[in-house]
């Protein structure tokens, strides 16, 4: 969702708090909250960050990412809510939708991406529902837990969204942007 420009670029951040996001979520003003930070592009990502930063408590923040994707299952349709988002000091990972996630210890290391980046042995793949948390002063493997549960789960509207792949560049952009307008004109 969204042109290419600047303020939808990924990742969105505020303070110490960083997201990005993978995945469109179709009816995305219906995030929207009373007092909520207002977006400075139009992407659906940043209204999800925006969303999540809203009531965030640094006490407790799986509570909050929780929240958050219940909110989004809850009120639109969606390809995926995949996010990496970072407290200034660990790293969480949640998968949910149509886009592969996936992880790989290192001696000193863990990584988390979309995509098998390198060869080696021992990648791993993040199963739906799944948060990760990365800590620093744990780098043996991330805590994984379930977010949201089979209930929400079976009434989670995943659908695919992108109907132009075949698009690059600047036609891309122009095509995510239409598409931005009409889910902000829809509501």
């Amino acid at each position: 969702m969204g042109q290419l420009a600047l303020e939808n670029t990924h990742p969105f951040c505020l303070g110490s708090y960083t997201l990005g996001h993978n995945g469109t979520i179709l009816r995305y003003p219906r995030l929207l909250q009373p007092g909520m930070r207002r977006a400075e592009g139009d992407t659906d990502s940043e209204h999800l960050f925006n969303l999540l930063m809203h009531d965030f408590d640094d006490g407790d923040p799986v509570a909050c990412i929780r929240e958050t994707m219940r909110r989004a299952v809850e009120h639109s349709p969606f390809s995926g809510l995949n996010i990496l988002f970072s407290d200034g000091e660990r790293l969480f990972a949640y998968r949910l939708g149509l886009f592969d996630l996936h992880w790989l210890a290192r001696p000193g290391q863990l990584m988390v991406a979309s995509e098998r980046v390198t060869d080696e042995p021992g990648w791993h793949s993040v199963q739906q529902d799944v948060l990760l948390t990365l800590d620093p002063n744990d780098l043996e493997e991330p805590h994984a837990e379930r977010l949201l549960g089979d209930e929400l789960l079976a009434r989670a509207q995943i659908q695919k969204v992108d109907l132009t792949p075949h698009l690059r560049g600047a036609e891309r952009g122009a095509a995510a942007a239409e598409r931005a307008k009409a889910a902000a004109a829809a509501e």
